[in-house]
C-alpha cells in the first residue's frame, strides 16, 4: 500500500492541512513545534483502522488531547495498492472507526465479480480487509498484508531475556501490525521472533543434515541489518546466556563478536529498527519469495535519532 495524499482537520494544533505524500519518501522538516509529530501522529492513528479490522489485533484511538476545539478531529486518507493500482479511500473521526466512505476502484470490483460476489458500486477498506482474511482462511492465493508502522521519538532498543522460548508458535500473520503504532514500545517483539525462528532453522539444518539450509524469513531479516547498518554482519543468537549478537568489523580490522548491549546506541537503535521492519514484512507476508519486497507506510519520527 502506497500513502497518496492525507487530510487532516481539527487534530491537535492542526485546523485544516492536505499533504501529497511521495510514492517513495518524504521528508518533513522545520523548526520545533511547527507539527512535524503532529502530522506523523495524525497519519498514524488514520492508518490505524487497518490493524484494528484484523482478528486478535489492534490499534491506536484518538486520545482527548488530539481534539482541536469543539469539533472533533478527522483524518481521510487516500492510498493505492503498488501491486494491483486499486485506489482507497477511507476516513476516521474521533474514536469511532468510521470506514463507510472507503472506495475501491472498478478493478478490484472485477476482482470480487470473478469470485461470483455481489458487488455493491462502492467498497470500504473493512470490504478489503474482509476479503484478504476470507482468501486466508479458504486457501485461496494470499492478498499481501499492507503493512504499516510508526517508530516515535520514544522507541529504546533494548535487550530482552532470552532464557527460554516460547511455547508454540507465537508469531502469527496478522500479528505483524500488533504494537505497530503505540507509544513507548520497544523492539522485545523482533528479538522473540529473532530467537524462535532461529531455533526453528537450527532444527531443519540438523534434519537436513546441512548447515547450508536458511530460513527464508531470518534470511530477509539478516539482509536488512546488514544493508542499514555498516560493517554489521550475521546477527544470530549466543548461547548461555542466550543473547544477541552480531559481527562487527569496522576501520578495515577483522570482524569482532559483539553483544548488543557492546554496541554504540546509534547501531543498536538503526540494527533494532531494519530487524524489526523486516521481522513485520517476513512475519507479515510469508508467501512472498523476498519478504523484503512487502509494500510498507513507515512513518519515521527524528530520523536523525533512529
Amino acid at each position: 500500500m502506497i500513502l497518496e495524499r492525507v487530510e487532516i482537520e481539527n487534530f491537535r494544533a492542526i485546523e485544516a492541512l492536505t499533504l501529497p505524500l511521495d510514492p517513495r519518501l518524504t521528508v518533513l522538516h522545520g523548526a520545533n513545534g511547527h507539527g512535524k509529530t503532529s502530522v506523523l501522529a495524525a497519519i498514524a492513528a488514520g492508518l490505524s483502522d487497518i490493524p484494528w479490522l484484523l482478528p486478535g489485533v489492534s490499534g491506536i484511538d484518538f486520545r482527548m488531547t488530539d481534539r482541536r476545539g469543539r469539533r472533533p478531529p478527522r483524518i481521510t486518507m487516500r492510498a493505492m495498492d503498488g501491486k494491483t493500482e486499486h485506489k482507497i479511500m477511507w476516513f476516521r473521526e474521533t474514536s469511532a472507526r468510521r470506514i463507510e466512505r472507503a472506495y475501491i476502484d472498478e478493478a478490484f470490483w472485477k476482482m470480487r465479480e470473478v469470485r461470483d460476489m455481489t458487488v455493491p458500486q462502492k467498497l470500504s477498506l473493512k470490504d478489503f480487509m474482509t476479503l484478504m482474511i476470507e482468501d486466508d482462511e479458504e486457501g485461496r492465493e494470499p492478498i499481501d498484508l499492507p503493512i504499516v508502522v510508526f517508530y516515535d521519538t520514544d522507541r529504546a532498543a533494548i535487550h530482552p531475556d532470552l532464557g527460554r522460548e516460547d511455547a508454540g508458535a507465537p508469531f502469527p500473520r496478522y500479528a505483524a501490525l500488533e504494537g505497530a503504532f503505540s507509544p513507548r514500545t520497544d523492539f522485545i517483539e523482533f528479538f522473540r521472533w529473532f530467537y524462535h525462528m532461529e531455533n526453528g532453522e537450527l532444527r531443519e539444518q540438523k534434519r537436513r543434515r546441512s548447515f547450508e539450509h536458511q530460513s527464508k524469513t531470518l534470511r530477509a531479516a539478516r539482509r536488512a541489518i546488514a544493508a542499514v547498518v555498516s560493517g554489521v554482519t550475521e546477527p544470530r543468537i549466543g548461547a548461555d546466556p542466550p543473547r544477541f549478537l552480531v559481527s562487527l568489523t569496522a576501520n578495515a580490522e577483522e570482524a569482532r563478536e559483539l553483544d548488543l548491549d557492546q554496541l554504540s546506541g546509534g547501531y543498536r537503535m538503526a540494527l533494532s529498527l531494519a530487524g524489526d521492519l523486516a521481522r513485520r514484512m517476513a512475519q507479515g507476508n510469508p508467501h512472498l519469495e523476498d519478504p523484503l519486497e512487502s509494500e510498507a507506510i513507515v512513518l519515521i519520527d527524528e530520523v536523525d535519532l533512529h
